[in-house]
């Protein structure tokens, strides 16, 4: 059990200090854990408490992380694009730029004739950086550990005093731990059983060992996550953003080794709002058609629209693992490689840098051919597809969004059955008379005499025989020819003459999708 360390337990002189250099204009704003690293750099000097002066003792001495890379080894990170979407660099010459405003504002807030260095301000900024936790917009947080008179942007981020020092694995399953907080506290609670001497593990998210060095200060052995894209946005959907997180697990490949929570925010970005919603509420978004579903031979031309904007979807993906690959093969990039790669073996940071660029290369590559081939297929297949206007091949609402409604559903039949044949109200045992006829009969309306007498015509007519109700119900239950990517056949591709005008214009779409292709 723990308090949380956030804005509101900052030092009062360096909350007053904060808002002076806002408001003077000296920095245009100030990001939360740079606030907390202004905090920690405080209680180095002036410990606020027993408790906060152990915790700072027990922090490592050194900054570790980018805060220790030599030129050479920053390079490598500034020369690849989703390495350098991690702003280390701009982040810790922010925090310098910070330090030495607020030194200059205050000379006395540190201490009496007491300078902050650059180390000491780079191992602040580590330390905080590799330990704080977002919270968000936690409601016990805005009301309990933070007040809720002070600006909300400061509340997000928070250390939590030795819980931040608990060991990290790629692995949920190795995941033994997880933290629950509550009136402002953090609480520990076992997720499974542990063993006497056995780590405590956390999971700190899906980071790359490229990542977990300049961010940690640290590599796993086999981690299998893989490199990841951050903010991916679409004018369609502004509020959205996505990560594209590749990664090497077991059953990755099926999905083109990226995660599959990854491969379905991508996928909604290749939509329009209103596709999107008409296709969410046939439940098409909950599938990965071409992926992990396969695609019927014939559809109905709503469907046929669908799997056209999945299609773009998954040319995204494509696109940026090739970008991936590109950026990670530059001249720059390479140079660097082989500089790092000589250097001498007792040089760990450097050769585990490119152990982890290796490993970024292998999974772009694989990636990249992956989506490649399958897009390849992906087009054959929509090219030669059957677009038909038969209703019921119309996609109909997502069983699962009526899921509640149908138990209501089949209490109403079985009521309205009930009362068909006469059975009284629930816990009575004799038939109600107001159901039964004077002949002893259930009761009927209009309706179900026109049927009887509907049947009873068609036997003398033979419209309604056994044989052809069979013939007709036969007719009614062929469904259409389920196709695999590798079960295609050119000579299906032919079109059947005679389409409505709907159709010719989906066709019309293929071509311009077939020329986009090429």
């Amino acid at each position: 059990i723990t308090a949380l360390y956030g804005y509101r337990n900052v030092s009062a002189d360096i909350q007053k200090a904060t808002k002076i250099l806002l408001n003077e204009g000296h920095v245009d704003k100030i990001l939360p854990h740079e606030l907390l690293a202004l905090g920690i750099l405080h209680q180095t000097r002036k410990p606020s408490s027993a408790f906060m002066a152990a915790y700072v003792y027990e922090l490592p001495e050194e900054g570790l992380g980018f805060a220790a890379f030599d030129d050479q080894q920053r390079e490598l990170y500034d020369s690849v694009g989703h390495l350098r979407n991690l702003k280390l660099g701009t982040n810790q010459q922010r925090f310098l730029q910070l330090v030495e405003r607020v030194q200059r504002r205050f000379p006395s807030l540190f201490g009496e004739d007491m300078v902050v260095t650059r180390e000491e301000a780079l191992w602040a900024q580590f330390v905080v950086a590799s330990r704080y936790f977002d919270l968000g917009e936690d409601p016990f947080v805005r009301d309990g550990a933070s007040g809720g008179h002070l600006d909300f942007q400061y509340h997000s981020s928070y250390l939590i005093p030795y819980i931040d020092m608990l060991n990290h694995h790629w692995n949920s399953t190795m995941v033994n731990v997880e933290k629950q907080l509550k009136d402002g506290k953090c609480f520990l609670k076992a997720t499974k059983s542990i063993n006497q001497g056995e780590a405590l593990r956390l999971s700190y998210g899906n980071w790359s060992n490229l990542e977990l060095l300049a961010v940690y200060g640290f590599s796993i052995p086999d981690n299998r996550n893989g490199p990841k894209l951050w903010g991916i946005k679409s004018r369609s959907f502004p509020e959205l953003s996505c990560d594209l997180q590749l990664s090497s697990l077991e059953d990755s490949y099926r999905t083109g080794y990226v995660s599959e929570k990854s491969l379905q925010c991508i996928r909604k970005l290749a939509y329009t709002t209103e596709t999107y919603h008409h296709a969410a509420a046939a439940g098409h978004m909950l599938r990965l058609p071409g992926i992990l579903e396969e695609v019927p031979r014939t559809v109905h031309h709503d469907v046929a629209v669908w799997l056209a904007r999945d299609i773009v979807g998954y040319g995204y993906v494509k696109d940026f693992c090739e970008a991936m690959e590109k950026e990670l093969k530059t001249h720059a990039v390479l140079a660097t490689i082989i500089q790092l790669e000589s250097r001498p073996s007792s040089d760990t940071l450097s050769h585990q840098l490119v152990n982890g660029w290796l490993s970024h290369l292998e999974l772009s590559e694989k990636c990249a051919s992956w989506w490649k081939d399958t897009l390849r297929g992906l087009q054959t297949v929509y090219t030669d597809l059957h677009i038909s206007q038969d209703p019921k091949l119309r996609p109909r609402p997502s069983i699962l969004r009526k899921a509640s409604s149908s138990d209501n559903n089949k209490k109403q039949k079985q009521k309205l059955q009930l009362k068909r044949v006469g059975v009284g109200h629930e816990g009575s045992q004799n038939p109600s008379h107001k159901e039964i006829d004077n002949g002893g009969q259930p009761k009927t309306n209009n309706r179900q005499r026109k049927r009887r007498q509907r049947k009873s015509k068609s036997k003398d007519t033979g419209i309604g025989s056994d044989e052809s109700n069979r013939k007709r119900k036969s007719r009614h239950k062929r469904e259409p020819k389920v196709t695999f990517l590798n079960d295609l056949d050119e000579g299906d591709s032919k079109k059947k003459a005679g389409r409505s005008d709907a159709i010719e214009q989906i066709e019309q779409q293929q071509g311009v999708i077939r020329r986009l292709s090429t």
